[in-house]
């Protein structure tokens, strides 16, 4: 089952009693009776990677009575870093849909039997719908019915999940990005590497005036003054440069250098931390 408008789709559906626990292929009326060992083992299949604290109870947990069940919402994502066109395209988990409903052999017609809930794959909540007995008895239909992504409360609760992805994947690859640029720093720069960063029309004088100010305390003064935004309007300052300039000024040591190279040390972890978008 797939939603076209929100680019996400079902790719099962995990359904747990007291003492068995089956696994639904997603377009299957019928489910296979699986191992708690095979179901972590598929769910770590479609995350494509280990499975978190969260993900791993999601999977272990047994209801009392009743059933649950989650099924795995996959959608698909770009990786703008990626320069191959085929692989730029990723697949990610969007979601779980976790559903819980008790027995109704002891319920009457209005009563709360249930909870549809959604969850991000960081174990967030985006929210949950209460399930109330609609059906007499007599015509109350099974527990495994086949999840409804495009009902309106469902719907909604999923495209809340897949903002919230979106969000943390930007956020990875920005955090990927600049750990790359960290990698490629100088660590050891010597001053003539220091002087191949300046941009072209700078002097290495002009350009640090830029970065950390003038004056002893020119850099402590900047101190929580600029944006990430602001920063990357200064020509040649990226994460490669900010830490080969760093390590330059720690290799001249703050104790040689006085007051300006450790306020500056201070300034361009600033600096680093800004740019790789860390908090």
């Amino acid at each position: 089952m797939s939603d076209e408008n929100t680019n996400v789709w079902a790719v099962g559906t995990l359904v747990k009693e007291t003492v068995k626990t089956y696994w639904f292929p997603e377009g299957k009326l019928a489910g296979q009776v699986i191992a708690v060992a095979t179901a972590l083992t598929l769910f770590k299949d479609f995350a494509g990677r280990e499975l978190n604290s969260f993900e791993t109870g999601l999977v272990l947990a047994v209801p009392r009575s009743g059933t649950a069940s989650v099924a795995i919402l996959m959608t698909s994502v770009s990786d703008p870093s990626e320069r191959n066109f085929l692989k730029a395209t990723k697949r990610e988990v969007a979601a779980y849909v976790l559903r819980i409903r008790e027995s109704g052999q002891q319920q009457n017609y209005g009563d709360v039997i249930g909870i549809d809930a959604v969850y991000t794959p960081d174990g967030e909540r985006v929210g949950e719908l209460t399930i109330y007995r609609k059906q007499e008895p007599a015509l109350e239909k099974p527990f495994l019915d086949p999840i409804d992504l495009m009902s309106v409360g469902l719907a909604g609760l999923v495209t809340k999940a897949l903002t919230k992805l979106a969000a943390r994947i930007t956020g990875r690859l920005a955090l990927e990005v600049a750990e790359a640029g960290a990698a490629r720093a100088i660590a050891n720069p010597t001053l003539e590497q220091v002087q191949a960063l300046v941009p072209k029309g700078h002097t290495l004088q002009s350009w640090g005036g830029i970065i950390w100010g003038s004056g002893a305390n020119g850099a402590v003064e900047l101190l929580g003054k600029r944006t990430a935004a602001q920063l990357r309007l200064i020509p040649g300052l990226t994460i490669e440069s900010a830490t080969t300039l760093r390590n330059y000024m720690f290799n001249l040591g703050a104790g040689k250098g006085g007051v300006a190279p450790a306020g500056r040390i201070q300034l361009l972890d600033e600096i680093i931390g800004l740019l790789s978008g860390k908090p």
